[in-house]
């Protein structure tokens, strides 16, 4: 398959997420998507047209009906942080890794009103998966000197925005 056809492959994608669940149970169309995206290279040359369309994918699946529902989230969860993980280290795309963590985050943070064992083993995996890299991203933020644009203030803020919120999540789940 050409990058071009996998491109358009994976734009369309999550697209279909919602048609599929009308014909299979939440479960086995997790798996057929947890598949999918585990078949994709983690990592790719920076310039590849495809890395960006492969994170977007990410994003909208995040983002899906079939994310939202736990049942299927931690069929999910592992390939997709596989997948952010690798973009993080590679320090490509930050911003795009840092609202899709936020997504992720966010809908934890929903799930949260009633901690369950899921929820905590959720953050787990993400601590165990994320903290290192996104640590190491922060740092490396931090330490790059910064251009005057208002641009580049906006995607350190999202970034930091995001890590506030994920050690809040963390914080509450270990608490309660």
């Amino acid at each position: 398959m050409s990058v071009c056809s996998q491109a358009v492959f994976l734009r369309t994608f999550p697209e279909v997420y919602g048609e599929l669940l009308k014909i299979f149970t939440v479960r086995e169309v997790a798996g057929f998507v947890r598949e999918t995206l585990g078949s994709l290279p983690a990592t790719a040359h920076a310039e590849c047209p495809l890395e960006a369309v492969k994170l977007h994918c990410i994003a909208k699946t995040v983002e899906s009906q079939l994310y939202t529902n736990p049942e299927s989230r931690c069929i999910l969860l592992p390939v997709v942080l596989r997948l952010l993980q690798a973009h993080m280290q590679e320090q490509r795309d930050l911003v795009m890794c840092a609202r899709i963590l936020t997504s992720m985050l966010s809908l934890i943070r929903k799930d949260d009103s009633v901690t369950t064992p899921v929820v905590s083993e959720e953050v787990d995996l993400i601590v165990d998966s994320l903290l290192v890299v996104l640590m190491r991203t922060i740092l490396e933020i931090t330490n790059r000197p910064q251009p005057a644009g208002t641009n580049m203030r906006l995607q350190f803020q999202d970034i930091t925005v995001s890590v506030c919120v994920w050690v809040h999540v963390c914080v509450c789940v270990s608490n309660c």
